[in-house]
């Protein structure tokens, strides 16, 4: 696998990234921060969506547009883009791979399996095989030998073999522990079985008590029901006594209210006898209705006319500027702003000549006795400077007669600004005299205009009405409508007298009905004949009854209780029994249980150790076979111990400790072993990946150390087509082919540049 090119957007801290990776051996430096780690972060997110944040944290801070990570790489003769994305306020991911043209995958799963399938290993497999760190290469020397074991377990993918052993073993001794707890806790079967039986033959008495208890409650309860049945005819006769006596109330007060109304009728019928000789006197009263309104109308436009009349401004006199005035101001000012024009004129030819008696100066000192005239081209000669100071007057004159020019100008210029400040002064008090002159006009022809309707409304009331006229016509007006409305509602009444005596008609009729259906409840009364102290007695006779039957009722109740009571003590010995037959089965099943895990966690580790056991000489022989060949075959190999993992370089046929060499052999030497793991977990993935990042690998090297360390890695080309060393040293641009700087262009940015030496 070889990466060709890295397309970021809005990426952690790259916000557009466009860059492509050579292949060999290349360096990515940078400053500490700067975004190393992010760029190489951004290939393993893309291939198998695996970051050290969560999704949320992985766009560029305030980045509004789409997240994204696109690797293009060559893999088995293909090449292969790859895509993943984040987009929304829900932080969508999606994913692609293209192949050609063609899209091989689609959607986070279906690329994710679509990268293991091509590759042969899984993210964590791909992770241990392709990335190398500082602190993994620095372990295998300088940590103890139960960190240095765990982290090599770890990167072979030992580690969860060894977890799934520990945790079945747990498990297994942690039921067997339940089940020691839990074994002397279980009840006896044949105790709980006893007692079953001697609860449910107490049930026989008990069920007999019941059934006499239940046989006296019915002959008590019959005994209640007939005087109860009895109580009850007597109350719905008392009932219909209550009723025929609020009946016969109803109707007493039926007729009174007749009678109240018969006789207030026949009150109104006099009352209209006596009233009509009025209603002509009324009518009379009420006729002057419409003069006195037409009259009381005059008399209001008369006064509202005089009001309007009162409002309008009085006329004022106006004064403004002559007119002969405004026009001098004006001819003042169109003369000097001619004056001025023409000026303007002279000053701009005053400095056309300056101009052109100084270009005729300049053009006269270059020359001299052996140039030629320029009028007739004959040689000057001696003649030179008399032409020199000929055109040096030319250009005084010029000069003095601009600055006059000039002079006047200005002058003329004051003289303008004055005549305009006169006359615009005398043109806006001409302004203003018009407009107010304009005003008084139209102030005195409204209050003509008013005067006039004035002088019609006093026509119209025939002269200037007394004072008191108003009071008078509207006391006048007040006394009449009143007249008036008096003799609409005794006109109203008299013709209601017909109504009024059809009504009293009626109510005799009525009064004669309700008189007959009193008669016929006094009647039905003396038939009913209900009795007070019969009822009571009835009454206490059947509250005994009742009382008796609940007696009996309760007994019964007790008796019942204490049968379901007895039933609960069966059910509950008969629940016991099942719960302590249930209770041996879970037992027997923890018992099982704890056999298999335990079992499990035996066959774990022994599989454990037959892998170690395999892995230990592979990697040993790897290791010392790369070992070989980064030392140029100065040593014999290396040996890898095959429980703590301990390295010792191998010289003249003897093995010694890495703290017997040079920093540089031990350097080498661990990155011989993380290199041999990284294929050992290849060759048990399946896969052939071709990549390795050595992220930090130089960071603790001095300068010898780290020639050397990469001069060897150039040695590993056979073995990867593309190795990518991380580091902060910018040197590293001038020890290999080729690099690849990252630096930051502004707070929380940075971008990438290949550097080829």
């Amino acid at each position: 696998m070889r990466i060709i090119s890295l397309q970021l957007r809005n990426y952690r801290v790259y916000r557009s990234l466009d860059i492509e990776l050579p292949g060999g051996v290349v360096g990515v430096y940078g400053a500490n921060g700067s975004g190393k780690s992010s760029l190489l972060e951004s290939v393993m997110w893309a291939l198998f969506g695996k970051a050290r944040t969560q999704k949320q944290q992985i766009p560029s801070a305030g980045a509004s547009g789409e997240c994204s990570a696109t690797v293009t790489f060559e893999h088995d003769g293909h090449h292969y883009v790859v895509k993943r994305s984040i987009s929304g306020q829900s932080f969508t991911v999606k994913a692609r791979v293209t192949l050609g043209d063609q899209v091989a995958a689609h959607g986070p799963t279906d690329v994710d399996r679509f990268m293991q399938s091509i590759l042969g290993m899984d993210a964590t497999s791909f992770r241990a095989s392709v990335f190398a760190e500082q602190k993994q290469l620095a372990a295998f020397s300088d940590q103890a030998p139960d960190k240095r074991r765990q982290m090599v377990l770890q990167l072979l993918g030992i580690t969860p073999v060894e977890r799934a052993r520990d945790k079945a073993r747990g498990e297994g001794r942690e039921l067997q522990q339940q089940l020691d707890r839990a074994t002397p806790l279980v009840a006896n079967l044949a105790e709980i079985e006893a007692k079953v039986v001697e609860v449910e033959a107490s049930l026989a008495p008990l069920i007999d008590a019941a059934a006499v208890s239940e046989a006296q409650v019915s002959v008590a309860e019959d005994a209640a029901i007939r005087a109860n049945n009895a109580v009850q005819a007597m109350v719905e006769a008392r009932a219909a006594d209550s009723a025929i006596r609020e009946q016969g109330a109803s109707i007493r007060r039926q007729l009174d209210d007749v009678g109240q109304r018969l006789e207030t009728g026949r009150a109104e019928l006099t009352q209209l006898d006596e009233l009509l000789p009025h209603l002509e006197e009324l009518d009379a009263s009420s006729a002057i209705i419409g003069e006195l309104h037409s009259r009381m109308a005059v008399l209001l436009a008369l006064n509202q006319a005089k009001q309007r009349l009162t409002k309008l401004p009085l006329p004022v006199a106006v004064q403004g500027p002559l007119p002969d005035e405004v026009a001098a101001a004006r001819s003042a000012r169109d003369q000097a702003s001619a004056v001025h024009a023409e000026l303007v004129g002279r000053s701009q030819a005053a400095t056309d000549r300056v101009t052109a008696a100084q270009g005729d100066q300049q053009l006269t000192a270059a020359l001299d006795g052996q140039s030629g005239c320029p009028l007739c081209g004959q040689e000057l000669g001696a003649s030179v400077e008399q032409m020199r100071a000929h055109r040096q007057g030319e250009l005084i004159a010029a000069e003095a007669a601009r600055d006059g020019v000039q002079q006047q100008l200005r002058q003329a210029a004051a003289e303008l600004t004055a005549s305009k400040k006169a006359f615009d002064k005398l043109d806006a008090e001409q302004a203003r005299f018009s407009a107010e002159s304009e005003q008084a006009g139209r102030a005195a022809a409204a209050r003509t205009a008013q005067q006039a309707v004035v002088d019609e409304a006093l026509l119209a009331a025939g002269g200037e009405p007394a004072l008191d006229e108003s009071d008078r016509v509207t006391r006048d007006l007040r006394a009449a409508e009143e007249a008036a409305m008096r003799a609409a509602s005794l006109r109203a009444k008299l013709e209601r007298r017909p109504v009024i005596e059809a009504e009293n008609a009626r109510l005799v009729e009525q009064q004669i009905t309700l008189t007959s259906e009193r008669q016929v409840l006094l009647t039905r009364l003396k038939d009913l004949s209900f009795r007070a102290e019969a009822f009571a007695l009835l009454t206490v006779s059947a509250s005994e009854a009742t009382a008796a039957a609940g007696v009996a009722r309760r007994t019964a109740l007790e008796g019942a209780a204490a049968l379901a009571a007895q039933r609960a003590r069966v059910e509950g010995a008969r629940e016991q029994f099942d719960n302590a037959q249930a209770q041996h089965a879970t037992l027997e099943g923890l018992r099982k249980d704890a056999a298999v895990l335990l079992r499990a966690a035996a066959l774990l580790h022994e599989f454990r150790q037959y892998i170690v056991g395999l892995v230990g000489p592979q990697l040993e022989a790897q290791a010392s076979s790369l070992f070989n060949q980064l030392t140029g075959g100065e040593y014999d190999g290396l040996q890898v111990d095959p429980e703590s993992y301990e390295l010792k370089i191998v010289d003249h046929g003897m093995a010694f400790p890495t703290s017997r060499f040079s920093g540089s052999e031990v350097d080498l030497a661990n990155l011989a072993l993380r290199v041999a793991i990284s294929e050992q977990v290849r060759f048990q993935a399946g896969g052939q990946v071709g990549l390795l990042v050595l992220d930090e690998a130089l960071a603790s090297l001095d300068a010898d150390r780290k020639d050397r360390t990469l001069a060897a890695l150039a040695q590993l080309g056979g073995r990867f087509q593309q190795i990518l060393v991380v580091t902060h040293a910018p040197e590293v641009k001038d020890l290999l082919p080729s690099a690849i700087e990252v630096r930051r262009v502004q707070a929380r940015q940075s971008t990438a540049e290949v550097m080829v030496g």
